[in-house]
């Protein structure tokens, strides 16, 4: 199949970068449009960002595709991670989002840039970077793979 714009299927993977260092992601693909989260909770650092996502190419090798996203992290203590408001104490911020993906076979990278409100710095305008592996669950893939091998 050449293309999976119009399919539906599930992605999952970790990457490093916002909004927690280190996240795991889960995803969904709708057809053009698809729901990702990402995050992680490691001792004292969390971070949740949610990804609304508009592909404009999908093969098999490749998609990408630019979205939106909302995110909040903390890298203070953990009983502060239900709290939403900033208060000075450790790195802490809530943000939107603009970015570019690309997945090309395993190695996934996005890059954006994000505005929100961050006690780490006076600017309330963030670069933001993630690289990391994403495994896509095409449908039919793994009929094909089989029928190739007889």
């Amino acid at each position: 199949k050449s293309s999976y714009m119009n399919d539906q299927y599930w992605e999952v993977g970790g990457s490093i970068g916002m909004p927690a260092v280190m996240q795991i992601m889960c995803g969904k693909w709708f057809n053009f449009f698809g729901v990702r989260l990402t995050g992680m909770h490691f001792i004292d650092k969390f971070g949740i960002q949610a990804d609304f996502n508009f592909k404009f190419m999908d093969t098999y090798d490749l998609n990408q595709g630019f979205g939106i996203g909302l995110g909040y992290f903390d890298f203070s203590s953990p009983s502060k991670i239900v709290q939403f408001e900033i208060n000075g104490q450790g790195g802490q911020g809530i943000y939107c989002d603009i970015h570019y993906f690309i997945n090309a076979d395993l190695f996934y990278f996005q890059f954006g840039i994000s505005y929100g409100k961050f006690n780490i710095s006076n600017i309330p305008i963030l670069p933001f970077v993630m690289i990391g592996i994403n495994y896509r669950f095409l449908p039919g893939v793994e009929k094909r793979n089989i029928k190739a091998e007889k």
